[in-house]
């Protein structure tokens, strides 16, 4: 769903915007609709993974590797394809192999739309070098940075 180099996803751009925390902007095209006008909530859910999870491999930590352990998911209101949205990350709790962080999804005028508690869970250094992982293709971007 999410990488900048993923020609089919949503191209999310994470930016930290304080200690432990992440923030993106994006509006969600029609391709990733359940109902018509509302955004299916599998994508919410996994957009609401991805910003918890970016605020735990962040600049400080940039070879850190982490997988959802639990989620556990407010639906809140429908959130709407093509409307702007941002969606932010904070980090609950870091207890190093494992965390809890929040991702939330707001509309413009700072409604809740969803919400989730994510419990991440790193991954061994053994089993992190048996995956194509690039640290340089989950960049979190410093806050301003393009």
């Amino acid at each position: 769903m999410c990488g900048l180099q993923n020609n089919l996803g949503l191209k999310l751009s994470f930016y930290e915007v304080g200690p432990g925390m992440t923030r993106t902007e994006a509006t969600i095209s029609e391709s990733f609709q359940g109902y018509p006008g509302i955004v299916h909530g599998g994508v919410v859910a996994a957009m609401l993974d991805e910003a918890a999870g970016r605020t735990v491999m962040n600049n400080e930590n940039p070879g850190r590797v982490v997988v959802t352990g639990r989620m556990e998911i407010r639906y809140r209101k429908p959130v709407p394809t093509g409307c702007p949205l941002i969606i932010t990350g904070e980090m609950v709790k870091d207890k190093g192999v494992v965390s809890k962080a929040i991702g939330k999804i707001n509309d413009v005028q700072g409604n809740v739309l969803a919400e989730a508690l994510v419990t991440l869970v790193e991954i061994p250094p053994n089993l992190r070098n048996q995956i194509a992982w690039k640290p340089e293709d989950w960049k979190i971007y410093p806050d301003g940075e393009v």
